[in-house]
């Protein structure tokens, strides 16, 4: 990966590279009848376009298929001021 696709370098590069990318991975696992289980590269990276250019995140996920109508959701790790991971308490 060259410098220009580190998003504090040059965001629109790190996001249309993360699109591809998040796009790659999806297309490979499209005949899979198993749950998988993605992070949120692709949603993220349209954001990430749409703060850098002001295409709008919708426009850009107007050409992919949609996510199962059956999600998994959670909370984001947080790291404890020892270092280690622990989950959000709710």
């Amino acid at each position: 990966m060259q410098a220009r696709h580190f998003p504090g370098v040059y965001l629109e590069a790190f996001a249309i590279r993360t699109i591809d990318m998040a796009t790659g991975d999806r297309n490979r696992i499209a005949s899979s009848q198993a749950w998988v289980f993605f992070y949120r590269g692709l949603l993220g990276a349209a954001i990430a376009l749409e703060h850098a250019t002001g295409l709008a995140a919708s426009s850009t996920l107007s050409g992919h298929a949609r996510f199962h109508h059956h999600v998994f959701l959670a909370h984001p790790a947080q790291k404890s001021t020892k270092g280690t991971v622990n989950a959000y308490k709710t």
